[in-house]
């Protein structure tokens, strides 16, 4: 019982690497990108810390989308004005619109926040969180008697 707990505790460990690992280096999956949501700009929708799937689409007014600003940091925020050529965005949570961006500078449309993830998330966000876990799990795992059976 004990051990099933501990491999359960470190395969969560090890989504929430893995999750972090595909937000960071911006890979896709099955053609969505996993962000964490780096500012309260879009709060009380999306939180700091927060998972969330983007995925390519058709953008409409009201959109949360995801895109590269002009210092090629991601930002994700509501689009407030659309037309052929620019896109203008807000944050939920700010006064004014952002800069302009063209529409080829969009990642992608929000889609998904993993709730219970980005719960977890919170927690592990600082890698000596990581450290300190996995030092308690090996700890864990070591201190659990091994059952011998003789024959």
């Amino acid at each position: 019982m004990k051990k099933s707990f501990v491999y359960l505790f470190f395969f969560i460990v090890f989504l929430i690497i893995t999750i972090n690992i595909f937000s960071l280096l911006n890979i896709s999956f099955l053609g969505f990108r996993i962000y964490r949501v780096a500012s309260g700009s879009m709060e009380p929708t999306l939180n700091i810390n927060d998972i969330i799937l983007i995925k390519k689409g058709d953008y409409q007014i009201g959109d949360i989308i995801t895109y590269y600003d002009e210092n090629k940091q991601f930002i994700t925020h509501r689009i407030v004005y659309l037309d052929d050529e620019k896109v203008t965005t807000k944050g939920d949570a700010n006064s004014t619109n952002d800069k302009s961006i063209n529409e080829k500078d969009i990642v992608g449309k929000y889609v998904y926040k993993i709730k219970s993830i980005s719960l977890i998330n919170r927690i592990f966000y600082r890698p000596f969180t990581w450290i300190v876990f996995f030092a308690l799990g090996i700890a864990i795992i070591s201190l659990i008697p091994n059952k011998k059976t003789t024959e």
